[in-house]
């Protein structure tokens, strides 16, 4: 028991910490598929003041609009 708890917490603080893994803990069924990782990452580094301007073009319907947008 003690455990799955540990773990539930492990899981919150990194879904705190890294957007992939919010995007992983909050939406489990979303397919995370490599460039959306990269997107992720990218929205990090912009969140995080590294990047300053993020500017995203990949072709309609992969996914940049559901992981920008919320």
């Amino acid at each position: 028991m003690q455990n799955s708890v540990l773990s539930e917490l492990a899981k919150r603080e990194l879904a705190r910490r890294r957007f992939k893994h919010f995007v992983k803990y909050t939406f489990p069924q979303y397919n995370m598929w490599g460039y959306c990782e990269l997107i992720a990452d990218a929205i990090d580094l912009s969140v995080h003041g590294v990047v300053k301007r993020l500017m995203i073009n990949i072709p309609p319907q992969h996914g940049k609009s559901e992981l920008v947008s919320r």
